[in-house]
């Protein structure tokens, strides 16, 4: 059995962080996108801004040509997604199956790929 001494290392790095995150809000394509890509995702709520706004626009039929013969997978928070083309439209599905609570990525990486 693993034993983990309080207070732990990455628990005082995200603190740290959490004392620096700024607020993202992804409105549109047209928004001004970030200079320094590599920082900006390191802050916890540009992921999730992101990936809200990936869930919205992608339901957009306009994405059909893009997404047909495809089927994406996109984790928001503990839902995951499935987007597919289906009669000629963009359908977006929760796939309850592979509903995860991990919050690290590495084991989320590895329990979507089994």
């Amino acid at each position: 059995m693993q034993q983990y001494i309080e207070p732990l290392i990455k628990e005082r790095k995200r603190n740290r962080r959490v004392a620096a995150e700024m607020t993202f809000a992804i409105t549109g394509l047209e928004q001004k996108l970030p200079h320094d890509w590599q920082k900006t995702l390191k802050f916890t709520s540009f992921k999730t801004a992101l990936f809200r706004f990936l869930a919205r626009k992608w339901c957009n039929n306009d994405n059909v040509g893009l997404m047909s013969g495809h089927q994406i997978f996109l984790g928001l928070q503990q839902t995951c997604y499935a987007f597919s083309v289906v009669d000629g439209e963009v359908v977006r599905k929760e796939v309850t199956k592979m509903a995860c609570h991990h919050e690290e990525a590495d084991t989320r990486m590895m329990l979507e790929a089994a």
